[in-house]
């Protein structure tokens, strides 16, 4: 889970990171023609990027943060099924979708 890419932003290498904020930097666009007609929910857009990226860069750079606050996501890294546990921010739509699957990994205390 341990990501050393997300230390540094470098823009000029095609790496997960780079691609992560270029798809990140589309919504953002597509969502600005909305800015006009529907401030609040374009700012909730805006925040929940903004939070989804805060919390995916420091989960991969310190995985023991990332058992403790974002277990859910942790265990879509290093659980028995990568194929469940989508969400990062929250666990909501995992529920929603039937993703969410615990995992049996140790709980950190």
């Amino acid at each position: 889970m341990l990501d050393y890419g997300y230390e540094t932003l470098r823009l000029t290498q095609w790496k997960v990171q780079t691609k992560e904020l270029v798809v990140l930097v589309v919504i953002v666009l597509m969502h600005m023609p909305l800015l006009m007609f529907f401030p609040v929910f374009t700012g909730m857009v805006y925040a929940s990027l903004m939070l989804y990226y805060y919390k995916h860069r420091k989960a991969l750079l310190d995985p023991i943060w990332a058992k403790r606050h974002l277990r859910w996501h942790y265990e879509h890294h290093l659980g028995d099924n990568c194929a469940a546990n989508w969400c990062v921010t929250f666990p909501w739509f995992d529920y929603l979708m039937g993703t969410r699957i615990k995992s049996n990994l140790k709980t950190i205390k």
